[in-house]
């Protein structure tokens, strides 16, 4: 309660304002800060009497000179919640500083206040962070009765269903300043505690370099409006604070608690996917990379070899022809292998849409007209994806 980084703290504060050296003794009358800092460690005998007797003592010069290492002042006790924790002593003539030393006493215990409740808060906030981390990483579900009671710590309305919401921020990519990082996570950490979405707080934790969030919504806010305004919004502030990329990844709705590890599994490999593409988001919803995520929990090599065996052939060949190839089944496939719509935007005759498939086919082997062939053409098309993200330039062919 009354340790010497507090205890230096009221001496400091205490001195910038009155010109009068000061000390702080712990209950054994040992001083533990001082305006003089040989002090520290040694025993005051008039701090001793003081915690003993629980009154105040003024020794004046005269009485000063008969003791051994003791000046003229006033010690008083520090009492806090009822218990003498300490004593302050003010050096000094006695009929001078005896009128300051019951309001350098009476600062103490505001500052020793201040500290329990900070150190409070701090013990709290730690207590929400290990509640959400056993929620976001799935130990929840090892003794669910156990953690529906630890639910209750975190002060959240869970009589609405959640949006699990994921953050990648650029500014904690390869930070190596880990004193910096924790404190722009703080930062964070305060400004989304204050931030509001339809009325709603919400509460979450880092998860290494990534943000977790739960959000309470209500069915009919499920989707549009206000809603994705807010998260719009939230993502521009996030970017505004730290200066770089944001990419914020919401998942379905969580309509019991048990939900949310899965949600943050599948908006954590969205992130993970998304985050290659510099032109993506700022927000973007997990179930738009579901096929993506299912495929990359595949082996890396099994990927390559899948992806390289059915679309090497073809790009192997002149980079004019092999872009132009997978720009027309990129747009041939969004266009849900309409050849007339496809053409279209393309700005091509169909015929010539036609040419360009048959040739895809004379290269790999498989037509994208046939569903079983295009299957497998666009999951090899995904895997290249993932391997080799698409720069701005390519997106844009």
């Amino acid at each position: 309660m009354l340790n010497t980084s507090v205890a230096q703290s009221i001496v400091d504060q205490t001195m910038s304002v009155l010109n009068v050296n000061v000390n702080i003794m712990d209950v054994h009358g040992t001083v533990i800060a001082a305006g003089d800092p040989s002090r520290i460690g040694t025993f005051h005998c008039a701090a001793a009497d003081v915690i003993a007797t629980g009154r105040k003592k003024s020794v004046t010069a005269e009485e000063a000179a008969q003791l051994d290492s003791v000046e003229q002042g006033v010690t008083q006790p520090i009492v806090y919640k009822g218990a003498i924790i300490g004593a302050l002593g003010m050096t000094g003539e006695p009929s001078y500083v005896e009128k300051y030393v019951e309001l350098a006493v009476l600062t103490a215990q505001l500052i020793i206040e201040q500290e329990e409740m900070k150190q409070r808060g701090f013990q709290e906030q730690r207590v929400r962070e290990s509640v959400l981390l056993d929620l976001f990483t799935g130990r929840c579900l090892e003794d669910p009765e156990v953690f529906r009671q630890r639910l209750s710590f975190l002060n959240h309305r869970w009589d609405r269903p959640q949006r699990l919401l994921a953050v990648r921020l650029e500014a904690l990519e390869d930070q190596t300043d880990l004193i910096r990082c924790q404190q722009l996570k703080d930062r964070l950490t305060d400004l989304i505690g204050r931030y509001r979405i339809c009325g709603c707080s919400m509460v979450g934790c880092f998860l290494h370099q990534h943000l977790a969030l739960l959000l309470p919504t209500r069915e009919e806010e499920a989707s549009g409006g206000p809603w994705e305004a807010g998260l719009e919004d939230l993502a521009r502030l996030l970017q505004s604070e730290t200066c770089g990329r944001v990419l914020l990844v919401r998942d379905a709705l969580c309509r019991d608690w048990r939900e949310a590890p899965a949600a943050y599994r599948r908006a954590k490999g969205a992130l993970e996917i998304a985050w290659r593409w510099p032109d993506v988001g700022p927000v973007i919803a997990s179930e738009d990379y579901r096929s993506e995520y299912a495929l990359f929990q595949l082996p890396a090599q099994a990927r390559s070899d899948f992806w390289r065996s059915v679309l090497g052939r073809l790009l192997r060949g002149k980079a004019e022809q092999r872009d132009l190839s997978l720009h027309t089944l990129q747009v041939y496939y969004q266009n849900d292998m309409n050849v007339q719509k496809t053409a279209d935007e393309l700005f091509i005759h169909r015929n010539t849409l036609n040419m360009r498939l048959n040739k895809i086919r004379t290269y790999t082997g498989y037509a994208p007209q046939k569903f079983q062939d295009a299957f497998v053409l666009r999951m090899a098309m995904l895997l290249r994806e993932l391997e080799e993200p698409k720069t701005e330039k390519e997106r844009s062919l």
